[in-house]
């Protein structure tokens, strides 16, 4: 199989194209920056110019294109529009000028918009059929933009195969280490009910703490992208998420939403069931359904679950 994906000169873009390419398969890279892994041809293009599209056309035809180039949350407006939304155009563009019927797009969790303390999800386990909440975060607006543009070209092209890939918060495993993409590294935490209190008393922000509970290993990641990328060619578009296979929180679920949101979230009551407490947030059921992947990894293994001490007081 012929395989494009740009990013690769990123974490989640490289490790999927060593994985691919030491099975066998022909893969190209598109970064910026060379791609300078084992069996793996570059291209250095840029997503935010147009130049982009004749580069890689040079190089078709292709059999698959996984677009996972972008930039994170901490992306200025300009940024989300230049490289997110713009940047998933022209690979949209490169797909159709490489005769390429199938595309996987990394989006992100966070295109639900939602931000605590305003902006709950509308209903819980979170579908990937959610609709933006509203929040106003840049790099939020741009993954439903990425989105848009791929049912958009889907509706143009009735033989294309689009699947968005709504990926959560990836950590190392063992270790939980997130990297952001401009080479900063931290240390993951569990979510806890206080999350949002702590972060408001620095600053007036709403904040987006749903993404430590979407926190998934990065093997889990790669294997998700790997069976989107192979799986056989089904014309349409369609959202999954890509979470690990329970809430990465050191308490109940339901305890912690109800901490950082005060409005009433439709059901919440799902994380109450005993042996529910740390379901995952986000529904990966119909991810099984269209790829048959199941997250491996349960981040929670070694974090003992602990009521909420706001909750205990009740």
């Amino acid at each position: 199989m012929r395989v494009l994906i740009s990013g690769t000169s990123g974490w989640l873009g490289g490790e999927l194209a060593k994985r691919l390419a030491a099975a066998g398969h022909c893969v190209t890279g598109l970064s910026r920056r060379a791609t300078k892994l084992e069996g793996v041809a570059s291209i250095e293009a840029d997503l935010s110019k147009d130049s982009s599209i004749e580069a890689a056309a040079a190089h078709g035809p292709f059999d698959v294109l996984v677009h996972n180039a972008g930039c994170l949350g901490w992306c200025t407006t300009a940024q989300a529009q230049s490289i997110n939304v713009l940047g998933t155009r022209r690979a949209l563009d490169i797909a159709a000028a490489t005769s390429c019927q199938k595309v996987v797009v990394a989006s992100s969790i966070a295109a639900v918009g939602t931000a605590a303390p305003y902006w709950p999800p509308k209903s819980v386990p979170i579908s990937p059929e959610h609709l933006n909440a509203g929040f106003p975060w840049p790099y939020a607006l741009s993954m439903t933009h990425k989105e848009v543009l791929a049912r958009r070209a889907c509706g143009l092209d009735d033989q294309l195969d689009a699947t968005a890939l709504r990926v959560g918060n990836v950590v190392t495993f063992p270790g939980l280490v997130h990297h952001d993409g401009i080479g900063i590294e931290y240390e993951q935490s569990p979510a806890t009910s206080s999350d949002v209190a702590e972060e408001l008393a620095t600053s007036s922000a709403c904040r987006f703490p749903e993404h430590k509970m979407a926190s998934v290993a990065l093997s889990d990641a790669v294997a998700c992208l790997e069976a989107a990328t192979l799986a056989p060619r089904r014309p349409g578009f369609r959202v999954l998420n890509v979470c690990g296979p329970t809430s990465f929180s050191r308490e109940p679920v339901a305890d912690v939403l109800r901490a950082w949101y005060p409005s009433t979230i439709e059901g919440l009551d799902h994380f109450e069931r005993p042996g529910h407490e740390r379901d995952q947030l986000y529904d990966n059921g119909p991810t099984f359904d269209a790829l048959g992947w199941r997250p491996l990894v349960d981040l929670n293994a070694d974090v003992p679950l602990e009521p909420s001490p706001v909750w205990k007081r009740l």
